[in-house]
């Protein structure tokens, strides 16, 4: 009986080792994901920056875009706003920052219209 109680003692020795491993790999995967939404989070301020300005230059453009040249800057430098507001969507929906990222992302960042 008493084989049986050391072997016994061993697998559970065995089993909270393995069980503590798996706690500290847990910790390390939440560590990395925390980095990584804090990342996330980042890159889309980032790219909130970025958007800012381009709304900015087609503002800017705008007054400009009563000629082929003027009215093909603007167009540009729209559909390069369009795009950007829509990664930064993708973004904050990747993030998991809001459910209704695209409302509240187009709410924040309108563009203006074609012309």
């Amino acid at each position: 009986a008493g084989m049986a109680k050391a072997e016994l003692d061993a697998i559970a020795a065995t089993n909270a080792k393995a069980s503590k491993q798996g706690t500290m790999n847990d910790q390390m995967m939440n560590k990395f994901q925390h980095e990584l939404d804090g990342e996330k989070v980042h890159n889309a301020i980032k790219l909130q920056d970025k958007l800012k300005l381009i709304i900015q230059k087609c503002h800017d453009a705008r007054s400009g875009a009563v000629d082929t040249r003027g009215r093909k800057l603007y167009s540009a430098l729209r559909k390069k706003a369009l795009q950007m507001r829509q990664d930064l969507i993708t973004q904050r929906e990747a993030a998991g920052m809001s459910s209704d990222a695209a409302g509240i992302v187009e709410a924040a960042f309108p563009i203006p219209p074609n012309v």
